[in-house]
């Protein structure tokens, strides 16, 4: 695994503040933010020894992957770089890029340089990994909004169990960008103070930054050069809810068929999940129809499993959150607990479910399902398991 997180550089500080129950948001640095009602985000730290990175969305992706490759025991001969592929999902990519171009070229300090686009492109972050990395296999970009690294990781997979791939390093990757911040800002969906999900006092989501990756490759492969598996992606569904370009289908049903078809795919039933990895974006709808999703796929074991989110600790980090909860699920996994949801205090009574509040549980969890819900209904739900369950 590998991270870059409004908790600092690398997948150590991510799993401290999730587990604490902190929360990284704070005041925004990256862009003017005088002009908005909303000042607050949760935003990644620099970045070092990327020269090759042309964008801060690059340096991100490609600091976040070199940790990934390096935690997996990968480095020089062992990487086969024409079999290893490369999915990295985003909601906008580059467009800080673009944002930078064009201030130069309104506000007249600087000669626009149009001579290197590349980075201002959807397949930018991805295509600097490869290049960082000397990866010279199978290559996407993946962008179905706050869904795009879930999806990534999950297509990913299905490169390996065809064989068109024996390596792969899949995830999501967003920077803060005005663009983005403004766009949600307009729609009145951002909470000035905290992102809450789930909580009675939430006024919407708080934005993030950060890249979160992972490196995927067969069992066999794995323990053949003498690694054991941190996880094992068991499943996954993916659908469209085909309700609106925003809110989200409001009964839960498309969220529930999500969530069925992951089940199904890992083999499972809903008796076989241990935690349930939340979308949570503290939208008063979202939060509303993911609860009631839950409920209805588990209504006879809502009891025996816990429910948490990440976004109140490190925002909506929207291309990079699936590949986030997906890393909060691993982390969870391995360290035999599930963390809280950050700054959820009030259970709103329309979402009630068995949350985890304040501090992190020691439940050894087996099975995670993991949820991304994304803008215009682009809903993934992944299982993970921990790799010593027969």
């Amino acid at each position: 695994m590998g991270a870059v997180s409004g908790f600092g550089l690398g997948v150590k500080a991510l799993c401290a503040g999730l587990r604490s129950g902190a929360s990284a948001i704070g005041p925004i640095r990256s862009f003017n933010a005088d002009p908005y009602r909303v000042k607050v985000m949760a935003e990644a730290p620099p970045c070092s020894d990327l020269p090759e990175a042309t964008t801060r969305c690059d340096a991100l992706a490609v600091w976040a992957a070199r940790e990934a490759l390096h935690s997996a025991g990968l480095g020089g001969d062992q990487v086969p770089g024409e079999r290893t592929a490369v999915l990295i999902g985003s909601s906008a990519g580059g467009t800080t890029a673009v944002e930078r171009l064009r201030r130069e070229q309104i506000l007249g300090e600087h000669t626009p340089d149009f001579r290197n686009l590349r980075g201002c492109t959807l397949s930018s972050p991805g295509d600097s990994v490869a290049l960082d990395l000397g990866l010279s296999g199978p290559r996407m970009a993946v962008s179905t909004a706050c869904s795009s690294s879930a999806v990534s990781i999950a297509i990913a997979a299905d490169l390996i169990r065809s064989g068109r791939a024996e390596v792969a390093v899949a995830g999501g990757v967003e920077a803060a960008s005005e663009s983005l911040f403004s766009g949600f800002h307009s729609l009145m969906a951002l909470d000035p103070e905290l992102c809450r999900p789930f909580d009675s006092r939430r006024r919407g989501l708080v934005l993030g930054e950060g890249a979160a990756v992972v490196v995927l490759e067969s069992e066999s492969r794995a323990r053949k050069r003498g690694r054991t598996p941190l996880a094992f992606l068991t499943g996954y569904g993916l659908c469209c809810d085909h309700h609106h370009i925003t809110a989200p289908e409001p009964t839960g049903r498309e969220a529930a068929r999500t969530m069925h078809l992951a089940l199904r795919d890992a083999g499972i039933t809903a008796a076989g999940i241990d935690h349930v990895d939340a979308h949570g974006t503290a939208t008063p709808a979202g939060d509303v129809a993911e609860i009631r999703g839950i409920q209805t796929v588990f209504a006879d074991h809502l009891d025996q499993v816990t429910v948490s989110g990440v976004k109140g600790a490190i925002g909506h980090t929207l291309g990079a959150a699936g590949g986030f909860g997906i890393l909060a699920s691993i982390l969870q996994l391995e360290e035999g607990v599930v963390f809280p949801t950050a700054n959820l205090e009030e259970v709103d009574p329309e979402c009630r479910a068995p949350h985890v509040l304040l501090m992190a549980r020691d439940t050894r969890p087996v099975r995670i399902l993991s949820n991304a819900f994304s803008l215009g209904g682009n809903n993934i739900s992944t299982v993970l398991q921990a790799p010593d369950d027969e």
